[in-house]
């Protein structure tokens, strides 16, 4: 959601003619994304220095948001400010700030030099702590009264893991759940896809934070992974080898990236679908779409309609996006 709203409204914005467009840094961690939105004239910055002499022009907030200090700054500044804050994150930056300003410390679960871990911290009005792991839990110092919430990409089993330590030690707690619902449910049927495949194909950006942790969680289940952020990047002559491949997104990837084909200047976002490969190699072409209700999986024709039945379950596909058959000849 916040993705999608972000690269809507920078592309909205790019269509007016009301002077320069920028983004105060990277709008979302996908260079193909960043590099379409250069390519129409918007240009990321993060030293406000450089605008001072700008007589006009506006600047979109990333979808991570950014600490009320730099919010502030870009208010002062000459450029016209449009938010472009994911309303998720948006959602956890109020409840660390009204909590902390009665008293309580934040515990913020993430990765603390990410960008929306960074603006979170800021909006915190006492002391806050960022918690990558659970063992750093024991470290904490003696606090009184204790809030914890999420980084919203985070791993949902993670934040588990580290919710159970901090109630631990501080049994009075209030714990928030903060982990967007659409990556809850990409990284759980992440773990069921991994257990139905030979490799699991993750697609999207290097730097993105939601998109590596699909790739941790199909590692984590014993199945050979391969991130990559476009086509050219598949080992194509290892996945051959297989049978079935699962190929999933990270939530700022672009439909086409996706798919490997398709028109790149009217980008789409990851939408379930079905793709079969013949006996030539790794030639994607369009299939049916995959069921999206109960009844799980619809393999497709062919071997996909008969693959491994022993290692099979239903997978709520909605937002696992591909299925690749390779029928081998």
């Amino acid at each position: 959601m916040g993705v999608r709203r972000a690269m809507e409204l920078a592309l909205s914005e790019a269509n007016k003619s009301d002077g320069p467009l920028y983004t105060y840094g990277p709008l979302i961690h996908n260079e193909q994304v960043l590099d379409l939105l250069e390519s129409k004239g918007v240009r990321s910055v993060t030293d406000l220095e450089t605008l001072r002499d700008s007589a006009r022009g506006r600047i979109i907030i990333r979808a991570h948001g950014i600490p009320p200090a730099t919010r502030k700054a870009l208010r002062a500044s000459p450029l016209e400010v449009i938010d472009g804050t994911c309303p998720r994150v948006a959602r956890v930056q109020a409840i660390i700030r009204y909590y902390t300003s009665k008293g309580h410390t934040a515990l913020i679960v993430g990765d603390p030099e990410h960008a929306e871990v960074v603006g979170l911290v800021g909006y915190a009005k006492t002391s806050a702590y960022v918690i990558r792991h659970e063992d750093e839990v024991a470290g904490l110092p003696e606090l009184d009264r204790v809030i914890l919430v999420a980084q919203t990409t985070q791993d949902e089993k993670k934040y588990g893991q580290v919710t159970r330590k901090v109630k631990e030690r501080f049994p009075d707690a209030r714990v928030f759940q903060t982990i967007c619902e659409a990556t809850r449910q990409r990284q759980e049927e992440v773990r069921l896809l991994a257990e139905s495949v030979d490799a699991v194909v993750v697609v999207g950006g290097y730097h993105s934070g939601n998109t590596q942790r699909l790739a941790q969680i199909a590692r984590s289940q014993g199945v050979p992974t391969f991130h990559v952020e476009t086509e050219k990047e598949l080992d194509k002559a290892t996945l051959a080898r297989m049978e079935l491949i699962g190929v999933t997104a990270g939530a700022s990837t672009l439909d086409d990236q996706k798919r490997g084909e398709g028109d790149r200047g009217n980008p789409g976002f990851p939408r379930p679908s079905l793709v079969a490969l013949g006996p030539e190699g790794l030639q994607v072409r369009r299939a049916q779409q995959l069921s999206r209700g109960r009844g799980g999986i619809l393999p497709g024709p062919d071997r996909c309609r008969t693959f491994r039945e022993d290692r099979r379950r239903p997978i709520p596909l909605s937002h696992v996006s591909l299925y690749l058959c390779h029928e081998r000849p």
